[in-house]
């Protein structure tokens, strides 16, 4: 079975096109997705028209969760976004299409050894395995599984191995062999909002022991474009105390942020990959 692993679109409908476009030249059995329709980005009905007639699986992210309940532990920003997100959603004449694929999504699948979560095996949403995790960390998470996991959330492309007790990651992966007679926490990276400093898409092709890192360039100015044009800051404006509230916290300082231009502050993330 040869799959492609797609996590953290962000309503980025210009990086989900690219990428899928890109697997369609890959000859992949099946599509499953880690989580994060919506957020941050604008695009939240065109996201989630095309993965729920693309993708073969998916799991729930933290901001779908967010969108259908309330933002919970989340940055100003991102709270903001959500809040946003799930207000478009509730006005739309298709909101409940969107709200029913949303909560169509299970928390985690497994499918044998393998594990599809959002976040980390441990906890479904809002724990981060990042490169730095702590050996503690690592070993509640690896206790919870048996072979693989397949995660997304903090954005950040890596794995992490164990083998007997002892972890190790990887931190600039491209195409690796996996062992059997060990455990794999896999980082799939994100479509729709990068990090680490390249802005391009990334998603990952597994089949059998092997996984293949894919970073995918795509238009970023119609992403971009899309933010800018939205009614996220008329929106934004309106909250009473969000904007002042912003302005105490280090995005509030940012030299790239005003707290009048959220969406401007989110184009610019995507533009630079963080």
């Amino acid at each position: 079975m040869k799959q492609a692993i797609i996590s953290d679109v962000h309503g980025n409908s210009a990086a989900l096109e690219a990428v899928l476009e890109d697997i369609s030249q890959q000859g992949v059995d099946e599509i499953i997705f880690l989580g994060d329709a919506v957020g941050y980005g604008p695009s939240w009905l065109e996201v989630i028209q095309m993965l729920s007639e693309k993708t073969t699986h998916g799991v729930k992210g933290n901001h779908d969760w967010a969108v259908i309940n309330s933002p919970f532990m989340f940055s100003l920003p991102a709270e903001a976004t959500a809040e946003w997100t799930k207000h478009e959603i509730g006005q739309s004449p298709n909101g409940e299409q969107a709200l029913n694929y949303l909560n169509s999504l299970p928390e985690s699948r497994e499918d044998g050894d393998i594990l599809y979560v959002h976040a980390s095996p441990a906890e479904q949403f809002m724990k981060y395995i990042l490169p730095s995790s702590s050996r503690k960390e690592l070993g509640e998470n690896f206790d919870e599984m048996e072979h693989i996991a397949f995660i997304g959330h903090s954005h950040v492309p890596h794995f992490w191995e164990d083998e007997e007790g002892i972890a190790t990651v990887c931190e600039d992966p491209e195409i690796e062999r996996l062992h059997q007679d060990r455990k794999y926490i896999i980082n799939v990276g994100a479509v729709g909002q990068a990090r680490k400093g390249d802005p391009r898409a990334c998603y990952v092709i597994h089949e059998g022991d092997r996984i293949e890192y894919r970073k995918v360039a795509y238009d970023l100015s119609q992403h971009t474009a899309a933010l800018r044009a939205s009614n996220m800051n008329k929106w934004f404006a309106a909250i009473p105390g969000q904007q002042a509230a912003i302005a105490e916290t280090k995005y509030g300082k940012d030299p790239h942020i005003s707290v009048l231009d959220l969406a401007g502050y989110l184009a610019h993330r995507i533009e630079i990959g963080k």
